[in-house]
């Protein structure tokens, strides 16, 4: 069961918030989002649910240790990293070897965000900012099921207290309007894109590609990617929101950036900031900071996934942070259509490598956009319509994030109006949100 089925949206979404709301002592309000949110993580796999169980109590008593000794703070650091290296390269090695049966993929739903949280979560204990450490509060803090499966990823101090603020219509109705919204993004443009590219990415090896066909997809998923990602987290924060609950924001117009260092402060925002207080200032931040960027990246590469060309996304991406803290150095002053249409090309660039499965796959697309592609291999369903369409929506996206259009009052009743009902009109073999993978 995820976000997007009919019976999550019908019953089990409205099932939590009429409890939650119903009961009024604190342990219920904890109790509530604890027992909803482990029945949503059980029917997502009963691999995946056991892990995070077992993380979960794993995490507790060495949240508890610390109290007596800091060290075990870096036993706790040990044991999730290895849990979840332990799972990546699982994975990793059964996404490549037909004659292992992996549990779900390979890799237990959700299992890179909650233990990514854990361990901010171990990093606020170790600095004696958390006083209340209860049991129900943390497994409730964990498993809150909007933001286990992709984010964002949360503070402990931060979110738990909010679980006992009072009911707000306003804020109900903002929820509620982020949800559909996010539902939009995913059904309506996400998963329609991803019907149009995905059997190009699956035969690049061995038919090849136009140049035409090459932008077009990759244009394409530069769309479906950020729709995907950020209609999970716009339905994450609005269901958040219906229980007076304000997650942290994840994306901040990204493709309006205008260098990489920009795009990373805006792109996934939650992940960075993690990124930067857990790894890049441990390994000694700026008094390296070339290489620090760099390693910093390439960890993130990896923990999108074990295959080669996340790890190869990585270092792209750390050599492109590296290089603009170098040119800011020059006090060269680019004008702004023209930082901003370098580092979208730099981002446009990544999301080739990071879609395709092999090396191999990545060069054939990028020397397809740049320098020429096999014309004779077109994707024989691609009208001169779709690659249009696919080609408009990278503009229209791009446009709007340049110059965001804010629907007050009616108008905007009017537009979560039609985005509902598009959206039970396009719910039709909808896919499963593109980071549950990693």
């Amino acid at each position: 069961m995820f976000f997007t089925d009919t019976a999550f949206l019908g019953l089990f979404l409205p099932a939590f918030l009429l409890v939650f709301w119903s009961v009024k002592s604190a342990e219920l309000k904890y109790l509530s989002v604890t027992v909803f949110s482990l029945f949503f993580h059980a029917l997502l796999g009963v691999g995946s649910f056991a892990v995070l169980i077992i993380s979960i109590i794993a995490n507790f008593l060495l949240f508890k240790a610390v109290d007596k000794d800091k060290r075990w703070f870096f036993v706790s650091v040990v044991f999730n990293v290895v849990l979840l290296a332990t799972f990546k390269c699982w994975a990793g090695y059964a996404a490549h070897n037909s004659t292992v049966v992996a549990i779900q993929g390979g890799l237990p739903i959700g299992i890179s965000f909650f233990t990514f949280t854990q361990i901010a979560c171990q990093y606020e204990n170790y600095k004696s900012t958390i006083q209340d450490k209860s049991f129900e509060k943390y497994a409730a803090f964990v498993s809150f099921f909007p933001h286990l499966i992709a984010g964002p990823i949360i503070s402990y101090s931060k979110t738990v207290p909010q679980f006992l603020n009072a009911y707000d219509k306003d804020k109900f109705i903002e929820g509620m309007e982020q949800l559909i919204i996010g539902l939009g993004k995913k059904i309506i443009i996400a998963d329609f894109i991803s019907t149009l590219i995905d059997p190009m990415f699956k035969n690049i090896n061995c038919l090849g590609i136009s140049t035409i066909d090459a932008w077009s997809c990759v244009l394409g998923y530069t769309v479906q990617l950020y729709c995907d990602f950020s209609g999970y987290c716009d339905m994450a924060l609005g269901m958040s929101k219906m229980i007076n609950v304000d997650l942290p924001i994840n994306f901040n117009l990204p493709y309006r950036s205008t260098s990489i260092v920009d795009f990373w402060r805006r792109w996934h925002i939650t992940l960075s900031v993690f990124l930067r207080d857990h790894v890049y200032i441990p390994l000694g931040g700026k008094a390296r900071r070339y290489l620090n960027t760099i390693i910093t990246m390439f960890i993130s590469g990896l923990w999108h996934g074990t295959g080669f060309t996340y790890a190869l996304w990585g270092l792209y991406h750390g050599i492109g942070v590296a290089a603009n803290h170098v040119f800011r150095k020059t006090n060269v002053n680019l004008p702004t259509f023209l930082s901003a249409a370098i580092t979208i090309l730099f981002v446009i660039i990544g999301w080739a490598i990071f879609k395709t499965e092999t090396l191999s796959d990545s060069l054939t697309i990028i020397k397809a956009m740049f320098l020429g592609g096999n014309y004779t291999h077109c994707i024989e369903s691609f009208t001169f319509q779709i690659r249009l369409l696919l080609i408009s929506l990278f503009v229209l996206m791009v446009a709007f994030q340049h110059f965001p259009v804010r629907l007050t009052g009616r108008f905007r009743q009017v537009a979560i109006g039609f985005v509902l009902v598009f959206v039970f009109v396009f719910k039709c073999n909808v896919a499963p949100f593109l980071y549950f993978q990693f």
